[in-house]
Parts: structure tokens; C-alpha cells; sequence
């Protein structure tokens, strides 16, 4: 879908164009929160040869040339690639942490003088976990930080750790471009709302405040990273195959209609649904 956008978008030289931009964890096009991870997907980026990555903390704000601005804040830059024999390129940016989403993000990518602007949705999916080229979420076992694989397996039972970004706002937060700092928790900030009920994992792929819920012990920053991780316990009754989950934020907004909550019990937020395999 991307290749044919490219071939019938491709910019006059010394111009760049935006053409699209979606989260880091699974190239969905979504929601954004502050803190996240964010791949823009554009032409006409110049001198970029392969991949060119951010070499140490904190990121910096210029790679290869190459700026970008969230809603006119510059923003952390991970890597500038260039794709497709050279016919598009990645950039993958940290959204800075300060940034309003109310109306959606403007992002500004510049180089050598010339510059596009793209502003996203604050509406539509809420795109969360890491995943693999198979679909699978990017997970390990707890025990000992191995992959969960096909091959390997999480068990009934078994804590295990799955990578996550867009998850907005922690405590002890860091500054942007850097990490969490090593050998502190950095949760994320509890919703305060008096409606809220609930936030947390739930089986999907379809969650809501009536679905089974999943154990979860820390929802935060990894320690030392500028990602996220979700602890999941898999529920012991869990069978063989695939378990679909995903993050819910429900709230109970009462018996009567309530402006901005609604009636009853109400989904506030969903992500899309990730997936790891289990085994018996």
C-alpha cells in the first residue's frame, strides 16, 4: 500500500512530503500520546545512505540533517532511514512529553532548508504493543527474560513481560530524549477521575468493561529504556494457543447521563489487540 503511494507521490527534487505517520510498535496509524514513538514515512529526504541511528542519550534533535517538530516542539530523533532503494524514507521520533493531542499532532519534518507539515487525528485506534513480523507481540518470560516464541511458549500461569509504547504520561517521568532512569519504576500517572473504574488488561479482541480481565502487577516505563512495558499474567484456565488481549481504561458513569462520560458502565479507551502464544 505504502510502495504505491510512493510511486505516485514522489516529490520534485528538494522537496519533502509527508506521507504518513503511524506508531513505532506496530505501523498502525492511531492515536498519540506524549512519550511515545512515532514513524514518519516521507520522501524526499537527501544524503541518507541505509540506516542512520541516535548513538547514546539523550536522543538528538537533529540526525542526518534531518528535524522534527511536534506541534513546535522539536522532538527526540531514534533513526533516518532510507527505504525501498531510496524511494522513501523512516524517521522514527519520541513524541515530546509536553505536547497537547487535544486537536491532534503537527509534525514538521526539515532538512536542508526546505520542510512538510502533517497533522494527525486525535481520534481513531489506540495502537500500544510491540509486534513481530508474524503479528505475535514482542514479549519474554518473566523468569528469565527469554523470548516468547511459538517454539517457546508462555504457559498458563506464567508471568510474563510485553513491550508496549503510547501509554502516555509517568511518574518520576524523564526528560525527553532520555530514558527512564535505571533501577526506578516509573508507572504511569493513575487516571484521577471520579468515573474511573477500571485500567487494565482485559481478553479481547474485543474488551470491554464486561470482558475477563488479566492480572497485571506494573504497567510503566522499562527501566533504563525509552519504551514501555505491560507485566501479563496468563490466566490458568488459559488453553492452548493464542491469547488476545488488550488495554481497557472503562469508567462507571452512574445510572443517569453524564456529559463527557455517558450512562452506566463506559470504554473510555481500547488498544488494539496484541497476541502471544501459549502453550500446555
Amino acid at each position: 500500500m505504502l510502495a504505491l503511494v510512493v510511486a505516485s507521490a514522489l516529490p520534485a527534487r528538494g522537496q519533502i512530503q509527508i506521507l504518513g505517520i503511524t506508531s513505532s510498535a506496530n505501523f498502525a496509524v492511531g492515536r498519540l500520546l506524549p512519550g511515545s514513538l512515532a514513524s514518519v514515512f516521507c520522501t524526499g529526504i537527501q544524503n541518507v545512505g541505509g540506516v542512520i541511528r541516535a548513538q547514546e542519550y539523550p536522543l538528538p534533535r537533529m540526525l542526518a540533517g534531518v528535524r522534527v517538530t511536534v506541534s513546535g516542539t522539536e522532538a527526540p530523533i531514534l533513526a533516518v532511514a532510507d527505504l525501498a532503494g531510496g524511494s522513501y524514507q523512516q524517521i522514527n521520533v519520541q513524541v515530546p512529553w509536553g505536547v497537547a493531542i487535544a486537536s491532534g499532532l503537527d509534525f514538521e519534518v526539515s532538512q536542508l532548508g526546505v520542510s512538510s507539515h502533517f497533522t494527525t487525528s486525535p481520534q481513531g485506534p489506540w495502537p500500544v504493543f510491540f509486534v513481530d513480523s508474524s503479528g505475535y507481540a514482542i514479549a519474554q518470560h518473566a523468569s528469565d527474560y527469554r523470548p516468547i516464541t511459538e517454539s517457546d511458549p508462555a504457559k498458563p500461569g506464567e508471568w510474563t513481560v510485553v513491550y508496549a509504547t503510547n501509554l502516555g504520561p509517568v511518574q518520576n517521568q524523564p526528560a525527553d530524549g532520555y530514558p527512564a532512569p535505571p533501577g526506578v519504576v516509573d508507572p504511569i500517572v493513575p487516571d484521577t477521575s471520579r468515573y474511573a473504574h477500571y485500567y487494565g488488561l482485559a481478553v479481547g479482541p474485543s474488551a470491554d468493561y464486561m470482558s475477563t480481565r488479566i492480572e497485571s502487577n506494573y504497567i510503566g516505563m522499562v527501566p533504563g529504556s525509552i519504551i514501555y512495558q505491560v507485566n501479563l499474567l496468563v490466566p490458568s484456565s488459559q488453553p492452548a494457543g493464542d491469547l488476545v488481549f488488550q488495554l481497557v481504561n472503562i469508567y462507571n458513569c452512574g445510572f443517569f447521563f453524564v456529559v463527557g462520560c455517558g450512562r452506566n458502565f463506559a470504554t473510555q479507551a481500547a488498544s488494539m489487540p496484541a497476541r502471544i502464544p501459549v502453550g500446555r
